[in-house]
C-alpha cells in the first residue's frame, strides 16, 4: 500500500452523497488523516437500459450525477487520496437488492437455497445462485465493464485506485453462516460436486464436503478476479465468526475461510457486525480467534453504525477497536463509514415496504455516528481519527516492524473442525473449539499473556522456552499433524488437548500416534474434558499451571509487540471494565503504572529501556473534559493539565505531547 506503513482506510459511499459535496467531504477526510477511500460500486446504479432495449453502463454521470464515478475518482486523486473500489457484484451496503439490477429477479435463474430448500433473499428479491451459468455470464459482463471503463484508466500510476475488492464477505456473506445455510440449490450441487448424504457421516467425508464448499466459493471469487483482469491488485473482505448459538457457526466459518482466498489476492476482515467486544468476552474471543486464524488486515470497522449499540458513536469505542487491530498485527485501520450521508437516488434506496419495522435504520443520515457529516460538520468520532492518525505518523514505522510476543499457541486442524461443523438434533454449544477459544481468551485476560492461532500446522516455539500448545480436539486429525504433535509431546513441550483425543486420520484410518506419545515418560500433556460446568474457566486454570502469569490489572487485556533488531516494543493495554483501573507492570526492569479510564485503550512505545512514545484513547468520560490520568514510567510522570485523549513522543531532551478534543 503506497503511503505511510500503516494506512487509514475510510469508506465513503459516493452514491449516497450529493455530488456537489464530494470535493469538500474528501478534503475533510484527508485533513483528518485518511489515506485511502474505499467505496462500493452499485451495479444497479450504473447499469442503464437504452431505448432499443440494450444495456450500457454509466460511469461518467451521463444519466444522473450520482453515477459519475470517473469524476469521483478524479476528486479522490486531487485530494491526495488513494482508492479501493468494491464492485461486488453483490455489495449489500443497505442498497436495494444488494446492488444487483432488478432484472436479475426474473425467475429465469436458479436462486440460492439452504438445505431445507428455503430461498435466500435480499430486500425481498431471491438471490441468484453464483453457480448458475446465466448469472456467471451477467457477472462477467458487469466486471468486464468496470475493468474496461474505470480501472484501466484510473489504477495507479494512471489514477488513485490501488485495489479492488472481490464479492462481499464471500459471495453473499456465506462465510458467516452455518453449514446448513450454504447454497444447496441444484446449480450449487452441480458446481461443487457435493451431492452427498446430509450430514456426511464420517469425519473424512465431512471434511471433504467442507473443503468442496470452500473451494467452490474460492473458484467463484477467482472468476471475479479474472473478470477484473490483472490491471489492479485484489482483496477479499471476510467477516469474523460468531461464537454464540447452537449452530456451529465458529466451526462452519473456519471450514470456509481456510481455503476461500484466491491466488494473488490479499485477505482482509470485517469487524462491523461482531457485536461490541469491549463489553462482551465472547465477542472478544471470536474477534481474537478470527483475526489470528486468517492473519488479515482490517477492511471495515464500525465508526458510527449505532443500530445495535449507541456507543459506536463515541470516540473511545472505535479507537479501542483500532488499537486492538494494530496490536493483533493489522497494517491498516478502517473507518466504516467515514461520512454520514443523506442524499441518494431512488434506484439504490431499500424498499421500505419490505424492511417493515427496521426501515428507520436505513433512513437518512446513513451512519449517523460517522466522524464527518455530508454538510462538512465534524462529529465526535473525528477526535479518535485525529488521535490515531497522529500516533501512526509518529510511531507507525516502528510498529510495522514488530511481531506479536506470544507465549502459547492454539492449534486448529480443519479436518478436526469439519467433523464438528454440523449441528446434531440435540446440539448444545460448548464443544472443543468454542471451549478452547474462550478458555484462551480468559487466560489472556487474567494472565497478561498472548496466544497465537495456527491452522493446520505445528506452531514454532521460542528456542529454549517451550511455548505450550492448546489443541482443539476431535475424532479426526491429519496423520501428519498427529505425527508432529507426537514429536512435540515426546520432546517435553506442554500440550493440552481440549475435548476428544484424535484417533482417526484424514482417511478415517485408526491412528495411535498421539495415544502412544502420551505414554512417554517425557510427556507434559493432558486431555481436557470440556463437558463440565464452566469449561472455559476450568481451561484457564489448567493453563495457569504451564505458563507464568503477569497480569496488568483485573479485566485489562495486555498485548505486546516487539522488534528484536531495533529494541522497539509496544505494550497495548485495554480496560474492559466499567470502572477505572490502575494498570502496572515491569518492562526490562522499568516499572510503569497508568490509570485507565473505563473502556479505554493505551499503547506504550519503548526503545531499549526508555519510554519513547504513547497514545491514550480515554473512555466515555473524556468527552466532558476529563483530565489525562496520571501515567508513571520509571522516574517520569505524565498527566495533570492535559485534556482529553493524547499522543506523545520523546523529542530530543523533552517530550512532545498533543491532546485532542471534540473540536
Amino acid at each position: 500500500m503506497p503511503g505511510r506503513p500503516v494506512a487509514i482506510l475510510a469508506d465513503y459511499p459516493y452514491y449516497r452523497a450529493d455530488p456537489g459535496n464530494w470535493p469538500g467531504n474528501l478534503k475533510t477526510l484527508r485533513s483528518l488523516g485518511v489515506d485511502v477511500i474505499t467505496a462500493y460500486v452499485p451495479w444497479r446504479l450504473h447499469e442503464v437500459e437504452t431505448s432499443q432495449g440494450h444495456r450500457r453502463y454509466d460511469f461518467d454521470g451521463s444519466t444522473q450525477p450520482h453515477a459519475d464515478l470517473i469524476r469521483f475518482l478524479r476528486l479522490v486523486d486531487e485530494a491526495d487520496l488513494l482508492a479501493i473500489l468494491k464492485p461486488g457484484p453483490f455489495i449489500h451496503g443497505e442498497v436495494d437488492f444488494g446492488g444487483l439490477p432488478d432484472r436479475l429477479d426474473t425467475g429465469k435463474m436458479t436462486a440460492t437455497a439452504n438445505w431445507a430448500g428455503a430461498v435466500r433473499t435480499s430486500e425481498g428479491h431471491p438471490l441468484p445462485s453464483a453457480f448458475d451459468p446465466r448469472f456467471q455470464e451477467e457477472v462477467r459482463t458487469w466486471l468486464n465493464a468496470v475493468r474496461d471503463q474505470v480501472l484501466l484508466a484510473h489504477t495507479r500510476p494512471h489514477g488513485p485506485v490501488v485495489a479492488a475488492q472481490l464479492g462481499n464477505e464471500g459471495l453473499y456473506g456465506e462465510t458467516a453462516e452455518a453449514m446448513t445455510d450454504c447454497d444447496f440449490s441444484d446449480a450449487a450441487r452441480c458446481g461443487t460436486g457435493s451431492a452427498v448424504d446430509w450430514p456426511p457421516a464420517s469425519p473424512s467425508s465431512r471434511a471433504k464436503w467442507a473443503r468442496s464448499i470452500s473451494s467452490a466459493l474460492r473458484d467463484r471469487l477467482t472468476e471475479f478476479r479474472d473478470a477484473l483482469g490483472d490491471c489492479v491488485p485484489t482483496v477479499v473482505n471476510l467477516p469474523l465468526p460468531d461464537i454464540g448459538g447452537t449452530r456451529r457457526e465458529l466451526e462452519a466459518w473456519l471450514c470456509r475461510v481456510v481455503r476461500i482466498v484466491p491466488d494473488r489476492t490479499l485477505p482482509g476482515h470485517n469487524t462491523v457486525w461482531t457485536g461490541n467486544l469491549i463489553r462482551s468476552e465472547s465477542v472478544l474471543s471470536a474477534y481474537w480467534f478470527g483475526v489470528r486464524a486468517i492473519d488479515a488486515d482490517t477492511m471495515e470497522d464500525n465508526w458510527g453504525f449505532t443500530w445495535t449499540d449507541p456507543s459506536y458513536a463515541t470516540p473511545a469505542v472505535p479507537a479501542h477497536y483500532s488499537l486492538l487491530d494494530l496490536a493483533l498485527g493489522s497494517t491498516t485501520l478502517s473507518v466504516y463509514t467515514a461520512c454520514a450521508t443523506r442524499n441518494w437516488p431512488p434506484v439504490i434506496a431499500p424498499d421500505e415496504s419490505v424492511l417493515g419495522d427496521s426501515s428507520h435504520l436505513y433512513a437518512p443520515p446513513y451512519c449517523s455516528g460517522a466522524p464527518v457529516d455530508e454538510s462538512g460538520n465534524i462529529r465526535p468520532n473525528a477526535r479518535a481519527l485525529r488521535l490515531l492518525s497522529q500516533f501512526l505518523d509518529w510511531h507507525g514505522t516502528a510498529l510495522r516492524k514488530t511481531r506479536a510476543s506470544t507465549t502459547a499457541s492454539l492449534l486448529v486442524d480443519p479436518v478436526t473442525v469439519a467433523a464438528d461443523a454440523w449441528p446434531d438434533e440435540d446440539d448444545q454449544p460448548g464443544r472443543a473449539l468454542r471451549t478452547a477459544v474462550e478458555g484462551c481468551t480468559r487466560w489472556m485476560m487474567r494472565s497478561g499473556q498472548d496466544v497465537d492461532v495456527t491452522v493446520g500446522r505445528i506452531p514454532l516455539d521460542s528456542g529454549s522456552r517451550r511455548n505450550p500448545i492448546i489443541v482443539a480436539g476431535g475424532r479426526g486429525m491429519t496423520a501428519a499433524l498427529q505425527e508432529g504433535l507426537a514429536v512435540e509431546i515426546r520432546s517435553g513441550r506442554p500440550v493440552v488437548f481440549v475435548g476428544e483425543l484424535p484417533t482417526l486420520d484424514e482417511h478415517d484410518n485408526e491412528c495411535v500416534l498421539l495415544r502412544t506419545a502420551l505414554e512417554s515418560p517425557d510427556a507434559v500433556a493432558r486431555v481436557f474434558d470440556p463437558s463440565g460446568e464452566s469449561p472455559a474457566h476450568t481451561l484457564h486454570e489448567v493453563l495457569r499451571h504451564i505458563a507464568e502469569d503477569r497480569p496488568a490489572a483485573p479485566g485489562v487485556l495486555r498485548l505486546v509487540r516487539s522488534d528484536d533488531q531495533t529494541g522497539s516494543e509496544f505494550t497495548f493495554l485495554f480496560n474492559r471494565n466499567e470502572t477505572r483501573q490502575l494498570a502496572t507492570g515491569t518492562r526490562r526492569s522499568v516499572d510503569f503504572s497508568i490509570e485507565l479510564e473505563p473502556w479505554s485503550s493505551t499503547a506504550l512505545v519503548w526503545t531499549g529501556k526508555a519510554l519513547t512514545g504513547f497514545v491514550v484513547a480515554a473512555g466515555a468520560d473524556s468527552s466532558s473534559g476529563e483530565q489525562l490520568r496520571p501515567m508513571r514510567v520509571g522516574d517520569e510522570t505524565f498527566g495533570g493539565p492535559n485534556i482529553g485523549d493524547a499522543v506523545g513522543r520523546r523529542a530530543g531532551s523533552g517530550w512532545e505531547i498533543l491532546t485532542f478534543s471534540d473540536h
